[in-house]
């Protein structure tokens, strides 16, 4: 029982409400004639550590993305796929492909996604209503981090396009991302993710709706064992165009791009 003058509490609340750093007197009681009791206080507590911290409307890219994420992991039934590769002969191409014009390492994963794109019509396909569509052009999706979240530009026919043209074009587009002007977005059939100049070795990514799948590309590693730099490729699909063994096939077609691009058909014959 509380002393005269004083909050009427339980021992058990005070003690409680010390601990936390919670001023009994101003918490109203739910027990007997009012009498604040230890779950009153643990209330309290709980409500305080949610509106903590600095608040800001959820809204804008942000809203979009969780909006879009969201519905993609409950509309799509997602699975993976995932294949390492070794890198010395693409990072070769690239170093003498540099000399001639600038480009990057995303831009020959971009163009070798796209020949293996070109050959396997599963991902140029979507769902639109009760209909699958098999879209013609091999548009790809860059998925672009801008401050609040992440945008998708377009690469329009990406498997045409010589790397000079590849890479200048998507220069552009990343660049007008940044300002968030998106260009061509809602006309990809298939994304890239990479996260590799960050250093993380692998990822799993969402697929950005209506797209068949999304390549999550990593950090290439130096292998002891083998002296090679490898990279660890993490494929999204979308079960319901693309089967697993059409997935497989994509990763052993763009293993051998990367691994042999000098090979008839492969990626040099086509930059």
């Amino acid at each position: 029982m509380s002393r005269p003058g004083q909050h009427p509490s339980s021992p058990r609340a005070r003690k409680t409400a010390d601990r936390l750093g919670i001023a009994v007197k101003t918490l109203t009681g739910s027990g007997p004639n009012g009498r604040v009791v230890e779950a009153d206080v643990l209330k309290a507590a709980a409500a305080a550590s949610v509106t903590k911290g600095t608040r800001r409307p959820f809204t804008g890219v942000r809203r979009t993305i969780a909006t879009r994420l969201t519905e993609s992991k409950q509309s799509i039934p997602h699975f993976y796929m995932k294949k390492t590769v070794r890198m010395r002969a693409l990072l070769a191409v690239l170093a003498e492909r540099k000399t001639a014009h600038p480009c990057t390492l995303n831009d020959l994963f971009l163009k070798a996604s796209a020949i293996a794109i070109r050959e396997l019509p599963a991902f140029r396909t979507r769902i639109e209503g009760e209909e699958i569509v098999e879209i013609e052009e091999v548009n790809l999706g860059i998925a672009v981090g801008i401050e609040g979240g992440v945008v998708v530009p377009v690469l329009l026919n990406a498997d045409t396009l010589p790397l000079e043209q590849l890479a200048t074009e998507t220069k552009r587009l990343v660049g007008l991302a940044r300002e968030r002007r998106i260009e061509n977005a809602g006309r990809g059939v298939f994304t890239l993710s990479n996260l590799g100049m960050f250093g993380v070795e692998e990822f799993s990514a969402i697929i950005n709706p209506p797209e068949s799948g999304i390549l999550a590309i990593g950090a290439a590693r130096d292998d002891a064992a083998s002296g090679e730099k490898l990279l660890t490729l993490n494929l999204s699909c979308d079960h319901r165009v693309v089967d697993g063994m059409a997935a497989a096939l994509f990763l052993n077609r763009l293993a051998e791009i990367i691994e042999a691009p000098a090979a008839p058909g492969c990626l040099t014959s086509l930059l």
